[in-house]
Formats: structure tokens, sequence, C-alpha cells
């Protein structure tokens, strides 16, 4: 902010007595905040406050009689200032300037005014007032930057958000918002929200905002709306009110809950069905007869099922005609209507017949669809839109069916078929049970059947008294348990498996409380690996209903764990893949300017000591580049080109790094030995490898030792080669990294390259070091052999396929070639505002002028004002608010002709993401001032011929 009119004219009053000064004047002039000063004819101090002096830091006769230059002020500045004070001498007008001042106060902003002063005895002088508004400056840069984020967040959140104003004129809307309607935000914006909506979605949200815009409230409610793919859906609506200069104006967010309440009714459907299941086991238990028990089940599956109807045919010994043994739901005279076309349903094609004759469940998800559905009509004028059909199978032949109708298609899903054949077989099983209670020859027979079965199942069954001891176990108990059931027959189960006894005892407990138990047991075998077991327990009841005994079913869930471990620890790395590329995107438009300044510095830094630090900052900042480039490469999966690499130059490098950033405890030697053959490979995974080992090192010496890398080049040896097949008997190069730490335990040697293993503290290790440098290793063809004494040290030996050819030396950084501009003005679009100021510096000192703008929509601006002016638009493709890509169609829509040069911070992208844009040239982030330069001259020089 300037200092006000009002301000100024009473420092003018108080100061044009100093011809003349009364010492009250001057008291009043040294302890005002602003800096004071007055210049003669010859540009001379006759006057400086105490401020000006504290800004300084000098004495008062410093400035008196004194030019700024002489007076030791910055060149810069006191260049500038001499030219204002000309300027208001020979205009007689005052002017105004803003300019940053270095001094004991530190960096500080002022805003300048020299205003024409008439002197003693007539004379022109010149009054200097100074106001420090750095802290303005700042507040502004802060709200600039928080309007920034703001929008940045609205744009990129997951649902739609829109501002209408009280017509319905739709004033903002994000991507999201924008996307439902597949049209651009530009085209939607000042538009009604009737113009593009559906009569019904419009009235029902116009309604809604005129409540909000009465009631001065927030208001939430479901609604319907379009989603992306153009179907309607439920959204959670939340509108409230806001103003905006004086306007009425509705905000809103929408999210999407189709989905939400699809899941939640499959969730639902399954638990229902989850719950049918253990009731009908519950009343298998329970049961007295078969025929109650079907009608249980029947009236299980409808009232708790949500089913329409159920219904259980049996098929007639003799003749093949079903029988209905039990029905629950909405009948009406529809199981009727089958039995009487029993011959026509058994022989034909609907669910009923596939699932009688073949023995496996059969459905038909839309009734309506299905040509072959006996009694198609009977069932809709019912309601029925699906029908799944599961025989009930005993000893091995089809004695029945298990039919269900539910009220929505595609209701019979893979689990959905699973947990209702599942009953039937429930049922069935029930069934036999029931006949081995009438006859005993043949209830023996199913017994023995039963034992059999069980023995080739492949979960471990027992059954014990209500002691725990054992009655009987499978072959898979036996297994799993490393007894015989000879041996453990009248055992207790806590005595067989005691490091197993408190929740053994917890689960027998529970089941005799409640009749059942369900829950994972971790199996501690004494001599073998441990077993994670799903494990069911029943309780079983004799004739007269007294418990009898326990059922225990055990299946071993060992090797699932472990997968859903590992398709966990698989989602943890896509996620690190995902942030990687966006911290690659983020470093690219860092490393940007560093590369282009150090250009810049070349030319203006002639020392060679000066030449030699900025060639080690620009070395660096390759390095930065191409590690950019790999963190891209590997979260995207992309391959890379292979070169040779010299040993000798990974080893130096890797020493100037080792040796500015290890603790000075730690001792390093570095040995490239004679006639090392270069390694053809990705150099920046090379370095990266060799830089982990250095790592795992330093780590395990924190009380200090030695750390040797050495690199050699030999063939392996046969028991080298034995040890790792498929690696060439050809000449290698080695990497060997040595230390004299703590070295690693034999016992977790094998696990050390698993991803996420690690032995430090939390916060302290990833885990993903020593699995990186295997990937990296495998990757060039090459292995990895590990020698390791606890408390002596470790050796990792690294033999890599070695190349005929050298690889070739890194650039140095070089001059500015001379691409000269022609005074062309080129156009500059970047949000980063570093970037855009060190390419108006390169630019400028090309010969080129340059527009800047911080936006897409500030570029727009700049060009319909300026655009016969502009030779050259050179934009980032990645911005906030309108995107690059639009900002050439814009453009372009206003001068077709225009050349483009497009930037974006992915350096992996690639010119045909920015097809049929007319882009003349694309740079990936971080470039350098040539390669803009030589950008510049190849899209401008048909346009200078």
């Amino acid at each position: 902010m300037a200092p006000s009119d009002s301000s100024s004219k009473r420092l003018v009053r108080k100061t044009t007595a100093l011809a003349d000064p009364h010492p009250a004047d001057l008291l009043v002039l040294d302890h005002i905040p602003d800096i004071v000063a007055r210049f003669d004819q010859q540009h001379r101090f006759t006057f400086i406050n105490r401020a000006g002096l504290a800004s300084t830091g000098q004495a008062r006769e410093a400035f008196i009689g004194c030019t700024p230059r002489q007076a030791g002020l910055a060149q810069d500045f006191a260049r500038s200032l001499e030219e204002h004070i000309s300027g208001v001498l020979g205009s007689g007008q005052a002017s105004a300037f803003t300019h940053w001042h270095e001094g004991p106060l530190g960096r500080r902003l002022f805003h300048t005014q020299a205003l024409p002063d008439p002197g003693p005895h007539g004379l022109q002088t010149v009054l200097l007032i100074s106001r420090d508004i750095t802290s303005i400056q700042q507040a502004s840069e802060k709200a600039s930057q928080s309007a920034a984020r703001f929008t940045a967040f609205l744009e990129n959140l997951p649902a739609c958000a829109w501002i209408t104003d009280e017509d319905g004129i739709l004033t903002h809307c994000n991507r999201e918002y924008a996307a439902v309607f597949h049209r651009p935000a530009s085209e939607l914006i000042g538009q009604p929200i009737s113009s593009f909506a559906p009569p019904d979605i419009t009235r029902k949200w116009q309604e809604n905002n005129r409540l909000v815009l009465e009631s001065r409230r927030p208001h939430q409610s479901i609604e319907k709306a379009l989603r992306r793919d153009g179907t309607e859906g439920e959204f959670l609506v939340y509108k409230f009110p806001l103003e905006e200069g004086g306007r009425r104006l509705v905000g809103g967010t929408a999210v999407d809950l189709t989905e939400q309440r699809s899941i939640q009714g499959r969730l639902e459907q399954l638990n229902r069905l989850y719950a049918v299941s253990n009731a009908i086991n519950e009343a298998i238990v329970r049961s007295e007869d078969i025929p109650s028990l079907h009608q249980s089940a029947c009236r299980i599956a409808v009232d708790l099922g949500g089913l329409r109807l159920a219904w259980i045919g049996l098929l007639s010994p003799d003749d093949p005609f079903l029988t209905a043994s039990a029905r629950w739901g909405d009948d009406s005279g529809y199981v009727d209507s089958v039995l009487q076309r029993a011959e026509e349903v058994l022989m034909g094609q609907g669910p009923a017949g596939r699932a009688l004759r073949s023995g496996q469940p059969a459905v038909s998800n839309t009734i309506t669809d299905d040509a072959h559905f006996v009694l198609q009509a009977e069932a809709q004028d019912r309601g029925f839109q699906a029908c799944g059909a599961f025989p009930l199978i005993r000893r091995g032949q089809v004695r029945g069916v298990l039919l269900v109708y539910a009220a929505q298609t595609g209701f019979f899903q893979d689990e959905e078929i699973r947990v209702l054949q599942n009953m039937a077989d429930d049922l069935a099983l029930a069934a036999e049970h029931a006949e081995i209670e009438q006859m005993e020859l043949e209830a023996r027979q199913v017994i023995r059947l039963q034992a059999e079965g069980l023995n080739q199942a492949s979960e471990a069954i027992r059954i014990t008294d209500l002691e725990g001891r054992v009655l009987h176990w499978n072959r898979t108990a036996e297994s799993l348990y490393q007894l015989p059931l000879d041996q453990a027959r009248g055992e207790r189960i806590t005595q067989i498996l005691p490091e197993n006894q408190a929740i053994l005892a917890e689960a027998r407990e529970a089941t005799l409380a409640t009749g059942h138990w369900t829950g994972e047991i971790v199996l501690h075998r004494p001599h073998s690996d441990r077993r994670t077991l799903e494990s069911r327990w029943t309780l079983l009841h004799a004739e007269d209903g007294k418990p009898q005994g326990i059922l225990v079913i055990d299946s071993d869930i060992t090797e699932k764990k472990k997968l859903e471990a590992q398709f966990l620890r698989t989602q943890r790395l896509e996620s690190i893949g995902i942030l990687a590329g966006g911290i690659a995107h983020d470093l690219n438009n860092i490393l940007a300017p560093i590369l282009m300044s150090l250009q810049m510095l070349r030319e203006s830094s002639p020392s060679p000591e000066a030449a030699r630090l900025i060639e080690t900052v620009h070395q660096s900042a390759i390095r930065g580049a191409e590690l950019v480039r790999q963190i891209l490469t590997y979260s995207r999966g992309l391959e890379t080109p292979r070169l040779p690499v010299p040993p000798k130059d990974l080893l130096h490098e890797l020493t100037l790094l080792i040796r500015d950033t290890f603790p000075k405890n730690i001792s390093t030697t570095f040995e490239c030995a004679p006639g090392t053959l270069p390694v053809k490979g990705d150099r920046t995974q090379l370095s990266q490898m060799l830089l982990n080992l250095c790592v795992n090192a330093r780590d395990a010496m924190p009380s200090g030792g030695l750390l040797s890398v050495r690199a050699s080049t030999r063939t392996p040896t046969p028991d080298e080669l034995a040890r790792h097949p498929g690696a060439s008997p050809s000449p290698h190069t080695v990497f060997e990294v040595i230390d004299t730490g703590s070295g690693i335990p034999l016992e977790i040697q094998p696990r050390i390259f698993e991803h996420f293993f690690t032995t430090k503290e939390p916060g302290k290790g990833t885990g993903l070091g020593l699995p990186t440098t295997m990937t990296i290793v495998t990757g060039h063809q090459g292995f990895l052999e590990l020698r390791s004494t606890p408390g002596r040290g470790t050796t990792f030996c690294i033999f890599l396929p070695a190349a005929a050819a050298t690889a070739a030396p890194s650039s140095p950084l070089t001059r500015l070639a001379p691409h000269r501009g022609k005074g062309e003005t080129i156009l500059v679009v970047d949000d980063e505002s570093s970037l855009r100021s060190i390419t108006r510096q390169v630019l400028q000192a090309c010969g080129y002028q340059v527009l800047e703008a911080p936006s897409g929509e500030a570029a727009l601006r700049i060009f319909r004002e300026q655009g016969a002016a502009i030779h050259l638009l050179l934009t980032d493709m990645m911005m906030p608010g309108m995107s690059g890509a639009d900002l050439v169609r814009a453009i372009h829509r206003l001068r077709p002709e225009l050349p483009v040069i497009a930037v974006s911070g992915l350096s992996d992208a690639t010119p045909s993401e920015f097809a049929g844009l007319q882009v003349h040239h694309f740079l990936g982030k971080p470039y350098t001032s040539e390669e803009l330069l030589t950008a510049l001259r190849e899209a401008l020089e048909p346009k200078v011929a």
C-alpha cells in the first residue's frame, strides 16, 4: 500500500521549513516511521531523518552534501533514485516507485514518492518520502496462495460443487460437475440449470434453492440427478446460502450414493442369506422329522431371506413326478400349477429341469427373458423376477430340488448360489441322517460312508465329548494335529495341543453356552510351523435333546492369509507408485529453474573457482533430474535405455556423496581395479543400488567403522554359477560393499530382500532399500551374493554382465549458444513463479520481449489485449484452473497460426499426448536454457524467413 496523499502533504508542509529549519519541525520529522529526505538540484542530500539512517546503518554526516551514489547506497537503487530526482526537477511532477532494500533491518520492500518542493531562495528541491510495505506485500501473497489452494481443492474434489445466483444461473462449478454434463465448465457457467438438466431434476433443485434463500440456512436432501454415465442416480445434496457483493447466491455439493446403495443392498441380501443358512443349520439340529424341517427351511428362506416363494419338490422313487414336500410364501396356486406340468418341467430347459438332470444349481436371473421358463406368465403375475433351483443330493443321487423365487432380477450371483446350494446340501444331509435313524442296517452303511467321506475332506474334522475328549477325527486332522487317531482317542484336545489350551477352552465354553462357535485359531505345532485355522464348532444333541458332543471343522487358511497379506503389500506398492509420480512432477518444476539459472550464472561468473562450483551444482541437478525420471519410470513400469557406464564414474559420484553426508566416525575406501569393464545399464539405477547398500552399511555401524567399496571384472566361479542358475559364465563386473558393522543374523538373512521387512525401529526404516537393490540387480541380468557374520560385518557382492563399450562422459555445462532473438514477443505461461522469472531473464538476455502470465485465464486476457504483438506461446500444460491444452485451443480459435511450445512437469510425457493441439515443440521439465532457445528458434524460424 502506498502512503496516502494526505499523509504525504502533511510531510511536505513539515519539510518546507527545512531551508530554514525549526528545531521542533526537525524533531517531528526525526520521529516519524517513514523515511524523509530532501535533495538539492545537484541531487545532494540536504536532510535525512532517523528512519532513513536506521535503514542504512550510517550516520547523518555520511549523507548531507552527498549524492546517493556518494553516500554508498546500492548502485541500482542509487541510479534509480537519481533518475526519479531528475524527472521531478525537470517536469515539476511527482513520481512514485516501489523497490527492495537490503539493510540492517533485513530485506524490506518500500514504496517511495518523489515530490517537487520549493526550496530556500526559490530554488526547486525534491522531497523524498519512503514507506515500508513489506508486511502488506507478504499478507497479499499469503492471501493469493490461500485462494489458489482453495481453488485447487474444489477442482480436485471427488464430488460435484457449484454456485448459482438466486435466478438459478450457474456462476461457478468444478471439474466433476462439468463432467456429469460432458461439457466444459466454460459452457455451463452463465447458463440456467434448466438449459442442461432434465425438467424434473431442475424443478426439484429450484425448490431447494428457494428454500435455502428464504430460510438463509443450509439444506440437505437426497435428490435425483444425472450421473457421469448419463443414467439417473441418487445424490446426497448439501446446499447453503452465500453472499458476494450484495448478491444472494446458493452454493452446493453433491455426492453420488448410487453405487453405495447398490453395494449396501447386495451386502444386506448376502447377510440375509447367511442368516438363513445359520437358521436352517439350527433347524436341522432341532428338527424331529424331514417334512417339518423342509417346512421350516421354506419359511426361514422367505421370512428371513426376503424371498417371495420357496418350495421343495421331491422326486417319486418309481415315477418321474414331483411332489411338494413343503412350501412358503406367495403361492396362490402357483406350485400346484407347476406340479400339474411336472413332466414338462423335468424335461425342459428351465432352472428346475436343468438342476434335476445335472445335479448342479441352475438359475434364471430374468424370468421375462427366459423363453424356456415354464409358467412364465404366471410367475410374472406374482412378481417373480428371478428363480433358482438347487438340487437335493443324497448318496450321489438327485432326490429333489429346492426352488426359490426373488422379486428382483439378477438376484442369484455366485455367492448367493453357493450359499443356497449349501442350504440344499444341508437339507439333503439332514434327510440322509433321518433315513439312517429309521433303518439300523442302512445307518451302519451311511456311518461307514460318512467316515470315509470325512477322511477325504480337506478340512480337519473332529468330534469330542462335552469335556473335550477326542472321540473321532479324520485323516486330515491326523496330519494337521500330527497325531494318529488311535493315539488321540480318549485324550483331551487341550492336552494334545497344550500351546493352544486357552483358545480351545474358550471355544468349548462358548459352544456349550450358545450351541456354536466360529473363529480363527493359530495352531502351534510342536515339530512344525504355525498354521492358521478357521475353526467352526457345533454342539451335537442326543435324541432326547440333551447335548452329547461337539463337532469341530478346522479349515487350514494359512495360504489364504499369506495371499491376503501379499495383496495388501501389492496395494501399498501401487499407492507408493502413484505418490511417486506426483512427487516427480513437483520435483521437475523445482529442478527446471535451477538448470536454467546455472547457465546464466556461468555467463556472469568467469572465475575458474565459480565455474567449478557451478559445474558441481549442474551435475547434481542433472542427477536429480535423472532420479526424477527414474521415479516416473518405476511408478509407471516403463523401460529406460541402457548405456555403458564406467564403474570408476559410479564410485567417484558415490565418493563425493558419502564423504559429505556420512558420519565422520565411519572411514571409507573406494577402489576400482585397473581394467574394470563398464556395465551396460541405467546409470541412475546403478547409483541407487550402490547408495542403498552403503546406507545399509552406515546404519549397521552406529558407533563407527570401515566402509569399503571395490569394483573389478572377473568371471564367476563354478560354485557361484551353480548357486545362481541362469547366470552367464562370461566376464562380470563385480561391486563389493564391505562394512565392519553388526552383521545380519543367519535366521533373518532369507527375509532381508522382502518388501517392507526391516529390523530397524519404527520411523527409521522402510524395508524398501534392499528389495529395490535386488530388483535393480535382477533387472540388469545380474545376481547378488551375501556374506555376513554377526558382530564382524557384512559383504554384498553384486555381479553384473560386463560391457565391451565405454560409457560416454557426462556433458559439462555449456555456455549459452548464440540463439538470439530479434525482438520477438514471447507469452510465457506457468503457475510456478520461479520458473517464469528465470525464463524471462534468459529470454530477455537473448533478445526477446517477454509477457508473463501465472495462469491460463490470465494468459488469455493478455492475448486478447496484446495478441497482435505476440509471436509465440510458451505454456505449461498442467496448471490449476484453465489447463495448458484449454489455453492453446482458446488462443488458436483467436489466432490459429500462432506457434506454441508446450511444457510439462511430467518429463515422460510425449508430444503424441498433445496431438490435435497444433503444438510445434514439447519440452519436458527440467530443461536447459540451450534447449529452450533452440526450440524457440526452430518454432519462430519460418515466421522470420
